[in-house]
């Protein structure tokens, strides 16, 4: 099938989906050059809903009085949700942004909604702030270009926002992933939005720069506490609590592997090919990124203490 086919395919198999199954991963079957911009909004609970952007999304809380955008995501994709909650919700205007955290292809956008509150932990400024060497700053800049900093920040552990009688939540998490991540919780409708570091029944991100053991199962644990019914992450499928302790044993299982080809003086290579993981083989991203998931725990088992 063509690429045009496989993305019209893409589109009408999106439509039909339940709406906890897995979305196609559209950008690792064709070049992101050849990809048309995939937008869905469908609900997941009471005033929540869920808006993507090809394989990223976000969430936004529709309510009488206005919505609060969790993440803008890009400038597209904030152009058509604004389009979209105006056509399905009888003119409704985003009166309000929140930022996870200010990565690029989560925070960029926000300027389609016009001059919003946008709230964000107080790190994010800081994280905003282009680097001093001139080469570092040029890219920075022509990578966030597109990010508008937050009007109001916090610095305590929550910091609630309340509109139209709905609620949601930011809790500030400590995360070697970003000095600003926050998770996003609606406590009505008990979901909780994770964003880049929990992703359900997806394993972990390319060569897993960011991880740490600890750090892992510190943030893993932080999100068990809400005892969510719905757990949203940026990426991937909508699940349960269930899939953040089956993460859990996804670390182990991988840390595991790699040790046992470590104790038996396999090469990274060698390890590749014996630990298959087979487990998690319907997971998101098993075949693309396996082999770098071992990479990174190779990465973290064989290194020095300083």
């Amino acid at each position: 099938m063509g690429g045009t086919g496989k993305l019209a395919a893409a589109l009408v198999l999106g439509a039909l989906l339940p709406l906890g199954a897995a979305a196609p991963a559209l950008a690792q079957q064709a070049p992101a050059a050849a990809l048309a911009q995939v937008n869905e909004l469908r609900q997941v609970a009471g005033a929540v809903w869920r808006f993507r952007s090809n394989d990223h999304y976000g969430l936004v809380m529709v309510t009488p009085t206005g919505a609060v955008v969790v993440d803008p995501l890009n400038a597209p994709t904030a152009a058509w949700l604004k389009d979209e909650l105006s056509r399905r919700f009888n003119g409704l205007k985003v009166v309000e942004v929140v930022y996870s955290h200010h990565d690029w292809d989560h925070a960029t956008g926000a300027a389609v909604f016009g001059a919003v509150p946008i709230v964000s932990r107080a790190e994010t400024l800081k994280e905003l702030q282009p680097p001093a060497d001139p080469a570092r700053r040029e890219a920075f800049q022509k990578q966030f270009s597109g990010v508008v900093a937050p009007t109001e920040t916090f610095t305590g552990a929550v910091r609630q926002v309340t509109l139209g009688g709905h609620t949601l939540e930011l809790h500030a998490v400590q995360s070697r992933h970003a000095s600003d991540l926050s998770f996003i919780w609606f406590p009505a409708e008990k979901i909780l939005f994770t964003v880049d570091v929990l992703s359900p029944h997806r394993i972990a991100f390319r060569n897993m720069g960011d991880y740490e053991p600890a750090d892992a199962d510190r943030v893993l644990d932080k999100a068990l506490t809400f005892n969510a019914t719905h757990v949203v992450g940026g990426h991937g499928e909508i699940g349960t609590p269930k899939d953040i302790t089956a993460l859990k044993q996804y670390y182990a299982d991988l840390r595991a592997a790699v040790a046992d080809g470590l104790k038996q003086g396999l090469t990274l290579d060698q390890i590749k090919k014996q630990a298959t993981l087979e487990a998690y083989r319907d997971w998101g991203d098993y075949a693309a990124f396996r082999e770098m998931n071992i990479e990174g725990m190779y990465r973290v088992l064989t290194a020095r203490p300083s």
